[in-house]
């Protein structure tokens, strides 16, 4: 069977547009793959900038304790409320 010159062109034009079609694909691939990646990138920074801000909070948050079970704070507030502090 012999290829014409007409149908070699058309198997010819076809091949390329099957080809270019791909590899527009491709790139469109890679480029959504890109953009997803700079999205979780900046959502995990998002993430450990809260991470460290609730840290703080934690750490502000003990020492707040500490205070409120501290001897200092207990003799403070009797005495705000009119209460003395004695020592037997």
């Amino acid at each position: 069977m012999q290829i014409t010159e007409d149908k070699k062109n058309r198997l010819v034009a076809a091949i390329t547009v099957a080809a270019v079609v791909l590899i527009v694909i491709f790139i469109a691939v890679i480029i959504y793959q890109m953009v997803e990646m700079v999205v979780i990138k900046n959502r995990k920074q998002d993430i450990e900038d809260q991470i460290t801000e609730l840290e703080g909070k934690i750490a502000a948050g003990q020492d707040d304790l500490e205070y409120l079970q501290s001897e200092e704070y207990l003799k403070e507030y009797l005495l705000r409320n009119g209460y003395s502090w004695e020592t037997k």
